[in-house]
């Protein structure tokens, strides 16, 4: 029997006495060491029994049982582990157990040293700069150190055999957890840093740990998954879905629509990994005849990921354009509450026909003269000239100089208050809507991101239910009302309450509803828990997802570890500690020197949460954090000085990051405080000060960082590591170094507001959207444009005139059936209807 067969047949609890192994004396005799160590793990004290025994009984004891499975030839060996697997699979789960105990013992008496050696090796070999360890490189150099002796062989592989089909007995629906060799998972994680450096190569990783597997007399992990850890599993599944020779596939989208962009691009059949880039005006690289952002490799990877993220859960689609009129035309906005009221000099019909452009329950952006924002979704339109937003604003009149519209959108999934996490939307059951082709096209599209991110090692910015991973990995066909408790308590109650309706008030809700009247209380509540854990949009979501992920590859993955690899499970609300999440690399010219590596820890341990979050962004792209020791940091030094004018410049340059490598490029601050004069010595006022300019400096950075566009805007004359006096103008000046991600200039010139932005969720080159808080997907929608944003002047003469701080609630599209309606002012909003009614038609 293969791994995770399974067999469910009654099977005696001493092995000795199976009638199988009566007939055939032979095997017997050569089973005898395996069956009297398996009966000792059965007892209460045989583990302890063993343990006591002293390392060297130990080693002889499983040597001996090793020696029973080696057989005398292959067809002697293959006949044991057929009939210990068959056993495995039958066994009462008190006799599975001694069994399991043993092979795992056997495990680790051929591996423990062997991965211990190897750890040490690994560690000396991290990769040079920012691109981590290369794959192959690191498999040549552990291959020596891992192979296995020739006497274990024959027993690491019986031992996983028997342990996969020990981790389907009993009948479950899903592999046992019990059977992890932490051996094994040690093993495979040693190489979990160098497949996530060379995520493009994900094809030719695998042929190489084939080969690897091979050479060492290790068995085929990517086919004895449970024997395997979450993590351990996971990146074996990365590499397992990506079939040989398949190369990267550059996909091309929009930010705001990401997921509808991609529809068209990403394959019908096996996964791949994605080469990603988005459309920018501005870009000068061109991608399949567009024109894109200068950024490449895994931080455009995993924005991908989030943008599409954004897509599926948006109530409103990308952003566009209004006209404002003829050349010239001057449009005036008057904010009074929840009216705008527009008017334009030398053209009266502006107003109107700005109106005109824009429908109830959309959303309207204006852009000000003075850099400001004001707008929302769009409740009513009294007169030709006047808007009714969903929520009040700040008292005030602006010229406007762009506007902007965003009609509503159908989310894919929506935040389910009774779960705290996401579940699918109000159209997921109902495809017979006008837009209902497209919608099932999103949900397959989004099935096949799903699976994508796993073979691109991504995450999604919300998180779903472990029950939506059950139902589709099929571990989950039947459903009965209990499923509901603890997942959508309300629907659970109100199910209980139909149960218990008295007939006519049920035939009453059949006729209200037109079910048939043959319909049972029992019938119509396992109809409705089907459709709430089940609804049709899982069967979209299901086809793209097997598209790319096939059913076979995924039979001994739980949904719990599913999940986790593709959701942002980790709770980092409270706190951020970016020592523990990343592995810290510095270059040595840093290291060396323990004031520069003090004052870098001291800014970084007292960034504000927030802030935490944008230097994630920063280095790495997103603010997601990625799951602790999984990736490292580099810190670098790149830039050079020679001259005292040239350190003086340094003094004025800003970080730099490539979020492809998560790699922070920093100007040698505590070189140029002393070359440049400016702290005569070394001492505490040098310390004082480093701490003081790197803090300025990285939170200048990471909190106006614009984008990927590199190769635009530079000095021509200057040299790419050495800083210019053009420098010394400030974080306006061009920088002339590349790097994946510079730091926006807007809005840092003299004479431009510095903006405080209420309540914006940001995400580089991103326009504000509908987001869930942060990107963990805790919270509950909001509208993400404020009304208004404030300048640093509001602040500084106590204007309290921009109304709230808090998200406001936005207003759900006619469409979205099931969807709680938003709190609003309920006096304005009944004065501004009745304005209405009284307006003249």
């Amino acid at each position: 029997m293969g791994a995770g067969g399974g067999c469910f047949r009654a099977a005696p609890a001493d092995p000795s006495s199976s009638p199988q192994l009566e007939a055939r004396p032979a095997l017997k005799a050569q089973l005898r060491p395996v069956l009297k160590e398996a009966s000792r793990g059965q007892r209460r004290s045989g583990f302890a029994g063993f343990v006591g025994r002293g390392p060297r009984a130990q080693a002889e004891t499983l040597d001996s049982v090793f020696a029973a499975l080696r057989g005398a030839d292959d067809a002697q060996e293959k006949e044991a582990c057929d009939w210990l697997t068959e056993w495995a699979g039958c066994a009462s789960p008190k006799a599975r157990a001694g069994l399991v105990a043993l092979m795992q013992r056997l495990m680790a008496r051929a591996l423990a040293e062997r991965v211990a050696k190897a750890e040490e090796i690994a560690s000396a070999h991290t990769g040079d700069g920012g691109e981590g360890p290369d794959f192959a490189q690191l498999a040549q150099h552990c291959e020596e150190a891992l192979t296995l002796d020739m006497a274990h062989r024959a027993g690491v592989r019986v031992a996983a055999q028997v342990l996969c089909a020990a981790s389907w007995g009993g009948g479950a629906d899903e592999p046992s957890t019990s059977v992890v060799v932490p051996e094994l998972d040690r093993l495979v994680l040693l190489f979990r840093r160098a497949a996530l450096a060379s995520v493009a190569t994900s094809a030719r990783n695998l042929q190489r740990w084939s080969e690897l597997e091979a050479e060492i007399g290790l068995p085929a992990l990517e086919k004895h998954l449970p024997l395997l850890s979450r993590k351990a599993k996971c990146l074996l599944l990365a590499l397992t879905l990506v079939p040989q020779g398949r190369p990267q596939l550059p996909v091309v989208v929009k930010r705001e629509k990401a997921l509808t962009d991609a529809e068209a691009q990403l394959p019908d059949a096996s996964a791949c990994v994605l080469s990603c880039y988005f459309e920018s005006d501005s870009g000068t690289k061109f991608i399949q005849g567009k024109r894109v952002e200068g950024g490449e490799g895994h931080g455009p990877r995993k924005e991908f990921f989030i943008a599409a993220s954004a897509d599926a859960i948006g109530r409103f689609g990308p952003p566009t354009e209004l006209s404002l009129g003829r050349e010239g035309v001057v449009v005036t906005a008057a904010c009074e509450g929840s009216r705008i009221t527009l008017s334009a000099e030398g053209d009266e019909a502006a107003p109107t026909s700005i109106l005109m452009q824009v429908g109830v329950r959309d959303r309207i952006i204006f852009h000000t003269q003075d850099g400001q924002e004001l707008g929302g979704v769009v409740v009513a339109k009294p007169n030709r000239g006047t808007l009714v937003l969903d929520s009040p604003g700040k008292t005030m009149k602006c010229t406007v100089v762009r506007c902007e519209a965003q009609r509503p959108a159908i989310p894919l999934f929506e935040f389910h208050r009774g779960s705290g996490q996401h579940w699918f939307g109000a159209y997921a059951g109902d495809f017979g809507i006008p837009s209902g082709d497209a919608l099932r096209r999103r949900y397959r599209t989004f099935g096949k991101v799903l699976a994508l991110a796993i073979t691109n090692h991504c995450k999604l910015s919300f998180v779903l239910p472990v029950m939506f991973f059950r139902v589709l990995l099929r571990r989950k066909t039947a459903f009965v009302l209990n499923d509901l408790r603890g997942f959508d308590n309300a629907l659970h109650v109100s199910m209980k309450k139909i149960l218990k309706m008295r007939p006519g008030q049920f035939a009453s809700l059949k006729e209200v509803e037109g079910l048939p009247d043959s319909l049972t209380r029992e019938e119509y509540v396992a109809s409705q828990v089907s459709e709430a854990l089940c609804p049709a949009a899982m069967e979209e979501v299901r086809a793209g997802f097997e598209s790319m992920a096939p059913q076979a590859l995924l039979k001994d993955v739980l949904a719990s570890e599913l999940r986790h690899a593709v959701c942002p499970t980790e709770s980092h609300s409270g706190s951020i500690n970016i020592r523990h999440i990343f592995e810290v690399v510095m270059e040595d010219e840093m290291a060396e020197c323990a004031a520069f590596v003090e004052a870098f820890w001291h800014v970084v341990d007292n960034l504000s949460v927030e802030e935490k979050k944008r230097f994630l962004v920063f280095v790495t792209g997103v603010e997601t954090p990625p799951e602790p020791g999984t990736e490292q940091l580099f810190i670098q030094l790149p830039f050079s000085a020679f001259s005292q004018d040239e350190y003086v410049a340094m003094l004025s340059m800003l970080p730099q990051a490539h979020t492809c490598t998560n790699t922070l490029e920093l100007p040698n601050y505590h070189e140029a405080l002393l070359e440049s004069g400016r702290i005569p010595e070394a001492g505490s006022a040098l310390n004082a000060e480093l701490r003081r300019l790197l803090g300025d400096k990285l939170r200048l950075a990471i909190s106006e960082t614009g984008g990927y566009e590199l190769d635009g805007g530079f000095l021509p004359e200057a040299s790419s590591s050495t800083p210019t006096a053009a420098m010394a103008a400030g974080p306006q000046a061009p920088m002339p170094v590349m790097c994946d991600r510079l730091p926006s200039t807007a809005g840092t010139a003299a004479s431009t507001p510095s903006l405080e932005v209420v309540e914006a969720w940001r995400l580089p080159n991103c326009a504000l959207d509908d987001k869930p808080h942060g990107l963990g997907g805790g919270g509950t929608p909001r509208s993400s444009v404020p009304r208004v944003l404030r300048t640093a002047a509001d602040a500084a003469d106590g204007s309290t005139a921009a109304t709230s701080l808090e998200p406001q609630a936005v207003l759900d599209p006619v469409y979205a059936k099931g969807s709680q309606q938003p709190r609003h002012d309920v006096d304005s909003l009944l004065e501004d209807l009745d304005n209405v009614l009284k307006t003249p038609v």
